[in-house]
């Protein structure tokens, strides 16, 4: 084996070990760096980290009436 395929091994489950959702933190969503000739596209930094690229953009819905409850859970115990 050789060192670029050790190290690439070695990062592979680093990754995994850091989970989906700190993968997505590394995506890298800036415009501005697909026009430096070394950058990667957000496909190409999905593929490497594992991560759906569709994850990325996904917001969850906020449910109101849980968020009021919370809130005031929150006042009561404050």
């Amino acid at each position: 084996m050789g060192k670029v395929t050790v190290e690439k091994e070695y990062l592979a489950k680093k990754l995994i070990s850091l989970g989906s959702s700190s993968c997505k933190q590394l995506v890298d969503l800036k415009p501005s760096s697909l026009h430096t000739p070394h950058s990667l596209s957000v496909n190409q930094q999905c593929q490497l980290l594992g991560v759906n690229r569709s994850g990325l953009y996904y917001k969850p819905s906020v449910n109101h009436t849980k968020q009021i409850i919370k809130n005031h859970i929150t006042k009561v115990f404050e």
